[in-house]
């Protein structure tokens, strides 16, 4: 850096007090600028440290993620989530509407099973109805309980009306 002077010119010498603060300010600058020396040099050795730290690290425990594959990993998660709630919503839909059809096939399926379960009713009634009408009519030919308890009656009288007529014989 050049020498410029702080004051404008003048015919005399600065200020002596002037003289003994920048003397003092530059040997101040020597003291900072071996601090900074010995602070580079402590620098290149935490960085030398760090450097083997990093890498033992990164030997020992390889499947370790970083930031950067963390957020990139949350990225793809949240990307899934989205996708997953996409993919629910659309399998909602399909369920309800798969219900709703499933709803509409066995109404109908109940809907001509009662009219079968009906008409198979109404065929039964009509066999039975023709299978009582020929039972009565085979029931009309035979003889009634009034009937056969009055053979029944008179069957021992006429025993014993022959019993006595044969006595009455010999």
């Amino acid at each position: 850096m050049p020498d410029t002077p702080v004051e404008g010119m003048m015919d005399g010498p600065y200020d002596p007090r002037m003289e003994m603060r920048v003397s003092r300010l530059e040997e101040d600058m020597r003291d900072v600028k071996a601090a900074i020396g010995r602070l580079d040099t402590g620098m290149i050795e935490v960085r030398e440290t760090l450097t083997r730290i990093e890498t033992l690290f990164l030997a020992t425990f390889p499947h370790l993620a970083t930031k950067a594959e963390l957020s990139e990993l949350r990225a793809e998660v949240k990307s899934g989530q989205a996708g997953m709630k996409a993919g629910q919503d659309g399998l909602r839909a399909e369920m309800k509407s798969g219900q709703d059809a499933l709803r509409a096939e066995v109404k109908s399926g109940q809907d001509g099973l009662r009219a079968e379960v009906k008409a198979e009713l109404a065929n039964l009634r009509t066999d039975m109805n023709l299978e009582l009408s020929k039972f009565r009519a085979e029931l009309a030919d035979k003889p009634g309980k009034v009937y056969l308890w009055g053979i029944l009656g008179v069957l021992p009288t006429a025993y014993g009306c022959g019993l006595a007529a044969l006595a009455v014989l010999k």
